[in-house]
């Protein structure tokens, strides 16, 4: 039963692949059209700070893995407008991955809570199936972000552990705790206290 399983979700993510492919390029060519491939040139390459994050909504997603992680082709979808990079430091916006050219942010509503570690264990499992938009924003513009915030005002404990090492338990006991917030991902567990 289990091999049916990840057998459908590869074919799935075959036609998926295909799909996203034709898409992709008519995208292109719409943004080129458009401006917008001209203005993320010119963002990638360090100007127009102001509105360097794209935001781009969510259609369909696809990994074909059941955990994966999660990049910017495993979305299909289209651009909304351009933003500030401060767009995501709100709460409902997580960081989902660092490439070396862009930071891709999950969007999902103000109400779902992924940080909740009693409805999802590890962010990296709730960001795929919550996620209604992306914000992509290139590194030059995540640097520039991270330079204007400074050092945080909040003392930050890095908790590294490696798999089946009770980092879900010790999750859940943090999460427990007033006036702290926790990131906890495949590799890193984040606490601001």
């Amino acid at each position: 039963m289990a091999v049916w399983i990840v057998n459908v979700l590869f074919f799935k993510h075959c036609i998926y692949l295909v799909i996203y492919s034709l898409f992709r390029c008519c995208q292109l060519v719409s943004w080129w059209l458009t401006g917008v491939q001209s203005h993320l040139k010119s963002c990638r390459n360090g100007e127009n700070y102001e509105s360097s994050a794209q935001f781009l909504r969510v259609w369909i997603k696809s990994t074909g893995k059941i955990i994966n992680v999660n990049l910017r082709h495993h979305f299909l979808s289209t651009h909304v407008r351009f933003v500030h990079p401060t767009y995501a430091l709100q709460k409902h916006v997580t960081l989902m991955t660092v490439t070396d050219k862009e930071a891709i942010f999950s969007v999902t509503n103000e109400s779902e809570d992924v940080l909740n570690v009693r409805n999802w264990p590890f962010l990296f499992l709730a960001q795929l199936p919550t996620a209604k938009y992306l914000l992509i924003m290139p590194i030059s513009s995540m640097i520039k972000l991270g330079e204007e915030l400074g050092d945080p005002k909040a003392k930050v404990i890095w908790i590294y552990h490696t798999g089946r090492c009770g980092s879900t338990a010790m999750s859940q006991v943090f999460n427990s705790l007033p006036d702290l917030c926790q990131y906890l991902n495949q590799t890193a567990c984040f606490l601001w206290i």
